[in-house]
């Protein structure tokens, strides 16, 4: 953990707290600014910090998954050996996915070639390696983004199952 050191110039002592006490002190300071709520003692100020607090249940999703109608699989046409490794490997993590999944459709576009097409989706996300996997709901927003080497596993888990 982070530490901070303050240095009191008339004595030369030193002060060391940590980046969490430190923290602290500045939530509890802002969280009462009220006269009528602001707390006395350092337990009173403690406990108003705690009943105050509004952090969401750990593992709870924020927003509710939308499922997968679509995907588009974003390769390379002219690629190195290892692009063409990664997308080649990707696509059949893909097709491994989704068999048994329905009808999902999917479509396969190359950087280099569909320009146009592609453009579309880079401004949903940008694209940071190759492939990239755009999974889409119904309405063409956009599910989730997969990129780079993706692995049969992964791409399961991102389909919703």
């Amino acid at each position: 953990m982070k530490s901070f050191v303050m240095k009191r110039k008339t004595t030369g002592s030193t002060l060391t707290l940590s980046a969490f006490a430190l923290s602290m002190v500045f939530t509890l300071g802002l969280l009462n600014t009220s006269c009528k709520e602001n707390p006395t003692t350092k337990s009173e100020v403690a406990k108003s910090a705690v009943a105050k607090s509004t952090v969401a249940p750990i593992g709870k999703p924020a927003v509710k998954k939308s499922k997968v109608a679509k995907v588009i699989f974003i390769g390379k046409k002219e690629a190195c050996d290892c692009t063409r490794k990664r997308v080649d490997d990707s696509w059949k993590a893909l097709q491994s996915a989704i068999s048994g999944k329905g009808t999902v459709p999917v479509e396969r576009l190359a950087v280099d070639v569909d320009k146009v097409e592609v453009a579309g989706y880079r401004k949903m996300r940008a694209i940071m390696v190759l492939p990239a996997i755009y999974l889409l709901d119904k309405a063409g927003a956009l599910v989730k983004l997969l990129q780079g080497e993706v692995t049969v596993e992964q791409a399961k888990k991102a389909m919703g199952g």
